[in-house]
């Protein structure tokens, strides 16, 4: 059996990754999952979030002070805001 984890990041304004349709900037989102063969606990995923968010910032090439964690759900919410405007 396999065991999926996802953290919710988001990415300021002023890393300047996205932009409205005025050209001003503004937050984006992302996240990352991965699986394991093993169940991890709630202590062990906390621990891993600074590693996630590093990770993020690594490849988005902006300071690791611009990557936000945030909630599954403000992520959902967000990111479906984004899709019906």
């Amino acid at each position: 059996m396999s065991y999926e984890y996802t953290w919710y990041f988001e990415i300021a304004k002023e890393a300047e990754m996205a932009h409205d349709e005025d050209g001003t900037p503004s937050e984006c989102y992302s996240k990352i999952s991965l699986g394991f063969e093993e169940q991890k606990s709630e202590e062990k995923i906390k621990q891993m979030e600074p590693a996630m968010r590093k990770h993020i910032a690594d490849m988005a090439q902006v300071s690791i002070d611009f990557v936000i964690s945030i909630s599954k759900v403000k992520y959902e919410i967000e990111t479906l805001e984004q899709i019906t405007e």
